[in-house]
């Protein structure tokens, strides 16, 4: 998914519905290089991922709410924290499977915004459609997924929405956050926000302020 963010500002020219090829978007993007890379301390967004897996006696449905915030940036990475709900469905399927709700706090490394991750990153996806209609992105991906930028906003979080067979994604832009409120004395931290925890250590990381 973070290789869709590339796409988000290089339409802001633009007034009408305009379909566009990968050449005209990487020169695009090459002139948002200053909106493309902003990114500050405080910084944060809200996504909300509503999606649903199998069981042996149907689909569990469930939510998972995410506020985001960059809590601190070193050289060529920043570090996010995300604050996290996770809430199934009260149904038979979330049930046999075992779907617990709950939250957690972690912070982890993510790559800070760069030209030149995004121009790899376009190349890299298999695009089948961009257009826009004024601010607003719409691109089409291999495996039926579509997804929706906003680009008034910065590439941390100008993600309207993706949406595939049985997920979606939408993302609010927040206002930002006082870093100096979070509490960050017992915290997971992580080398990535891959899912696996097994690179997490629990600890006391206020230090990452100073």
């Amino acid at each position: 998914m973070k290789s869709l963010l590339t796409i988000s500002l290089l339409m802001s020219s633009l007034c009408f519905a305009d379909a566009f090829d990968k050449n005209s978007f990487k020169s695009l993007l090459t002139q948002k290089k200053a909106t493309l890379e902003s990114v500050n301390v405080g910084m944060s967004k809200k996504l909300v991922t509503t999606a649903k897996f199998s069981t042996d006696v149907g689909d569990c449905e469930y939510t998972l709410t995410a506020l985001q915030t960059v809590m601190r940036i070193e050289g060529d990475k920043i570090i996010v924290l995300s604050q996290d709900e996770f809430v199934p469905a009260n149904s038979k399927a979330c049930e046999e499977a075992e779907a617990v709700g709950y939250k957690e706090s972690m912070l982890f490394f993510e790559s800070k915004p760069s030209l030149a991750n995004d121009l790899a990153d376009l190349e890299a996806s298999v695009v089948t459609a961009i257009s826009s209609n004024g601010n607003i992105v719409t691109m089409s991906v291999e495996g039926d997924v579509t997804v929706k930028y906003d680009l008034t906003k910065s590439s941390f979080k100008n993600l309207i929405s993706t949406e595939g067979k049985d997920y979606k994604i939408t993302s609010t832009d927040m206002k930002d956050l006082d870093v100096n409120s979070v509490d960050l004395s017992n915290i997971l931290f992580c080398e990535n926000n891959d899912g696996d925890n097994e690179d997490c250590s629990q600890g006391n990381y206020s230090d990452i302020l100073f």
